[in-house]
């Protein structure tokens, strides 16, 4: 190759350096011996590259100190694709928009915000290695859902080379991939510090039978625990149907439990099956609040779902807003800056006090 045209690789390859801002304004471009080791070139030929640098006003010289880069230069903003391995159901369905489709649509609008392209994939896709593989050809980045996760798909990830986050988790997967998770033990620990301040003569826990009611179940009678209530006291009871699945079984589980509740609180680990609930509570005349104190989780009044004049749940906040903004931007990070081995990122939850528990005087 002539000297003309390694000096224009040269140029070209630092051109790329400060427009996507590896050289930022005012920072130092590597001197002329630098770059004649790095590239292996003559010094001629890197003065070469560095002069049409100058000449295109992307630095500037300052004899006896350096070449420096022009503060005019702002950095281009690249435009990735990413790909969201998950659903938006476009259902006129408040509580099903609230629960599953927020973090997936906040996700893509953010992404979308940031000038980056949206690409979604749903389980037919990503469940076959060959329909996979064609269709992150054109990405650069892949962000799973955790609902998409299981032995055939896991099988299928683990082939791909692009930078991949795992999200909606509530748990880590022992998988080693990057994963954002709902940390349940924050907001567990703040609600049963409330808990202790009431002289509650018993706690009913009910919970989904699936991994994120498990989870969050364990979290709180972990964090009961810390403080010394007598597990004595907990029952619990299992919901086998999640209630976005069918509202039904939540419904008559609140009948079943009237007669256990006054005075005592109920934990619920999910809003939607709270909801359902409390339809039952409310035709057998029992206040949440003021016949006994309901807990609940997930925080759906802030996410589009409105069925009171207020918000009224008090709940455990799992930061379906927070999460979704904070992934979106791990992933362009794992794009710009890969991370060596998995990482981990925990997104603490909170314990927002409203009128169904703690808000009175013990």
């Amino acid at each position: 190759m002539s000297r003309k045209n390694l000096a224009r690789k040269i140029r070209e390859l630092l051109t790329e350096k400060i427009r996507n801002g590896e050289y930022p304004p005012g920072s130092p471009l590597p001197s002329n011996a630098d770059l004649q080791r790095e590239f292996g070139v003559s010094l001629i030929t890197a003065n070469r590259a560095v002069c049409e640098l100058a000449a295109a006003g992307l630095v500037y010289r300052e004899r006896g100190r350096g070449t420096y880069v022009s503060e005019a230069v702002k950095p281009e903003k690249k435009t990735y694709r990413i790909g969201i391995v998950d659903f938006l159901d476009h259902l006129d369905n408040p509580i099903y928009n609230a629960a599953l489709n927020i973090r997936p649509q906040t996700i893509a609008s953010h992404l979308k915000g940031m000038g980056h392209e949206v690409q979604f994939l749903d389980y037919k896709t990503v469940s076959r290695l060959e329909s996979l593989k064609n269709a992150v050809k054109k990405l650069d980045g892949l962000m799973i859902s955790r609902s998409f996760w299981d032995l055939r798909t896991l099988a299928n990830f683990r082939t791909l080379t692009l930078p991949m986050l795992l999200f909606n988790g509530e748990d880590i997967s022992p998988e080693p991939f990057n994963q954002i998770i709902a940390d349940n033990l924050p907001g567990s620990r703040e609600a049963a510090v409330q808990t202790m301040k009431y002289d509650f003569p018993g706690i009913i826990i009910v919970y989904e039978n699936h991994s994120d009611g498990r989870n969050r179940r364990d979290a709180f009678l972990q964090a009961l625990n810390e403080q010394g209530y007598d597990p004595d006291r907990i029952s619990q009871y299992e919901l086998e149907v999640a209630a976005i699945q069918r509202g039904a079984f939540s419904y008559r589980m609140g009948q079943k439990l009237c007669g256990k509740l006054p005075g005592k609180l109920l934990y619920i680990t999910s809003d939607v099956a709270a909801f359902c609930m409390m339809e039952a509570f409310q035709d057998h005349r029992l206040t949440p609040g003021k016949d006994f104190q309901l807990l609940s989780y997930d925080n759906l009044e802030d996410c589009g779902y409105s069925p009171y004049r207020e918000p009224t749940l008090t709940t455990i906040d799992s930061q379906s807003i927070k999460m979704p903004h904070r992934a979106a931007e791990l992933m362009i990070q794992l794009i710009e800056h890969p991370a060596e081995g998995s990482l981990i990122v925990r997104i603490p939850t909170s314990l927002l006090i409203r009128k169904t528990a703690f808000n009175i005087q013990p």
